[in-house]
């Protein structure tokens, strides 16, 4: 099963170097597609998370994680009106709770458009429709 995640950005050192990795980068064998980290002019990352597509089995280790955060499991060419209220609300509240201004998700019609933006902030070339995760 494949599901959406915003996967915080962390940060970590090796060999005495500073650097950064999603969330999703922490379990070994997962597989997903997305992670790309936007940084300014001195390598830290502007945004606090990244758009992360994971094909897992079981979900719950993920879902359990703090700084996994799943996003609704609907179908893409739902609209924003159709996502079960409380689905479309835990949404919201943990947009904001990530800094995202919402108006992404009132200002459009549809849960794509929503998507597409989410995966903007970090790869301004994200395209929804080639955005998939095989194996």
């Amino acid at each position: 099963m494949k599901r959406y995640y915003l996967a915080e950005i962390e940060r970590i050192e090796e060999d005495g170097e500073t650097g950064y990795r999603c969330r999703a980068s922490a379990y070994p064998g997962l597989l997903f597609e997305g992670g790309e980290i936007l940084t300014d002019g001195n390598g830290v990352p502007v945004h606090r998370f990244t758009l992360v597509l994971v094909k897992e089995a079981d979900h719950a280790r993920l879902i359990g994680d703090p700084l996994m955060h799943p996003l609704p499991q609907v179908d893409l060419d739902v609209t924003i009106s159709g996502i079960p209220a409380a689905a479309k609300n835990e949404m919201v509240s943990m947009l904001k709770s990530l800094g995202v201004d919402t108006s992404c998700i009132a200002d459009t019609d549809g849960y794509r458009e929503v998507i597409r933006e989410l995966g903007r902030r970090n790869y301004p070339g994200f395209d929804e429709n080639r955005f998939d995760v095989n194996g």
